[in-house]
């Protein structure tokens, strides 16, 4: 009977004991592999940034956040083993490579949404601005900030006006005022956002409905980048407050849109007239304490003068 013989097994197959069998300097290390860690790091650290979104979108976010730091590793720039080290000159040095690659605007705008967005799941709210602010020539770029500033020159209150609103029972109005001021929205958008549009703020931004008087049915949304702390509790403070009063949007029970701008509009002009009244009587105080003031002064300087006009005539 002929003796059959094994086979040798491959350099790198499973050995007779079933598990895998490396020879020496067979293995390479690739600079862009992605660590074990690392995908498990962005989950755990982005839980908040991740909650609510669809399954589809978390591992979109989730890849995108991997490849930025893969990107970042491959320029000599090694952040896998602390995710949380990420800083400002690394997002530049993102943006700077995309646009060295000709990518589309558009694409670099998500990009940027998805690392603004993980700038605020590493508690970093701020760190990283605009895509604008490093990249000021782009296209159209200024446009939608005239339009933003020309509303807040428009519903522009001062801190007095805006005081006396948050200090009110129903802080609505100031709330809408700090909307049109802050985020550059329209009042029908501020009075016609919902907590569907409030929900996503953990992500670094809101989609805020497109009103536009006398269209009907589905109304398209855009998008309102959330920069800084200050937004972000501004957004915070309207979800609780719909969520409280158990109101779909900021616009009153009861009120169409119309009878809601009518409104914020009457309250807005109440406090201006109340303003000018307070500063027109502080003004007369003024007025009265400086005459009272300069009538004291010139009674001082008759009676400093009396006793010398006395003694010449002695």
């Amino acid at each position: 009977m002929e003796k059959k013989h094994a086979l040798p097994a491959p350099a790198n197959g499973p050995g007779p004991n079933g598990r895998t069998r490396t020879s020496p300097g067979t293995q390479r290390h690739d600079p862009c592999a992605e660590p074990v860690d690392l995908r498990a790091q962005v989950v755990a650290l982005g839980t908040r940034w991740l909650q609510g979104a669809k399954p589809e979108e978390r591992r979109r976010r989730v890849s995108a956040v991997v490849s930025f730091y893969k990107e970042l590793r491959a320029m000599g720039t090694d952040l896998t083993g602390d995710v949380s080290g990420l800083r400002e000159r690394h997002a530049k040095m993102l943006l700077d490579k995309w646009r060295r690659q000709s990518l589309a605007t558009a694409t670099i705008r998500n990009r940027w949404m998805w690392l603004s967005g993980w700038a605020l799941a590493l508690h970093k709210a701020g760190m990283i601005q605009r895509l604008e602010h490093y990249w000021p020539e782009l296209a159209g770029a200024g446009i939608d900030e005239k339009v933003k500033a020309k509303r807040r020159e428009i519903w522009a209150l001062s801190e007095a006006e805006l005081g006396e609103l948050m200090r009110a029972k129903d802080q609505t109005h100031w709330l809408v005022a700090r909307l049109v001021q802050e985020l550059g929205l329209s009042l029908a958008e501020a009075l016609l956002l919902d907590q569907k549009a409030c929900a996503p703020q953990p992500w670094g931004y809101i989609e805020v409905p497109v009103h536009r008087s006398g269209t009907r049915g589905h109304q398209k949304a855009r998008r309102v980048d959330l920069v800084g702390a200050n937004q972000i509790a501004l957004v915070e403070a309207i979800l609780l407050l719909l969520t409280r009063q158990q109101r779909l949007r900021l616009l009153w029970r009861g009120m169409t849109l119309e009878e809601g701008l009518r409104c914020h509009e009457n309250r807005r002009a109440y406090l201006r007239r109340k303003n000018e009244q307070r500063e027109a009587r502080q003004a007369q105080v003024s007025q009265e304490a400086e005459q009272s003031h300069e009538a004291e002064q010139s009674h001082e300087a008759e009676q400093a003068q009396q006793p010398a006009s006395q003694g010449e005539a002695a």
